[in-house]
């Protein structure tokens, strides 16, 4: 369970694994590991700009006010946060 990076044409896609199980709830640890991953391929594919959601909220069950401090921690300005 690691994020892995997927090339479609022009457009990139990295998957960012939060759970275990599909019908699990995220776990934060999972989170906090596929983070760093991510951090990692962004920089060795040299990417200058990432949109991501708001990992593991939602069908996660986690809420942004737990999920976006972590995020905060890993993530620089190379990312924007979208979603509701």
């Amino acid at each position: 369970n690691i994020p892995v990076l997927v090339t479609t044409g022009t457009h990139n896609v990295i998957t960012l694994p939060v759970k275990h199980k599909w019908h699990q709830q995220a776990d934060i640890n999972l989170l906090c590991q596929s983070l760093e991953g991510l951090v990692d391929i962004v920089t060795e594919n040299r990417v200058h700009e990432v949109a991501i959601v708001r990992a593991g909220c939602g069908n996660g069950k986690l809420s942004w006010s737990v999920v976006s401090p972590i995020m905060r921690a890993y993530l620089d300005d190379r990312f924007v946060c979208v979603g509701v």
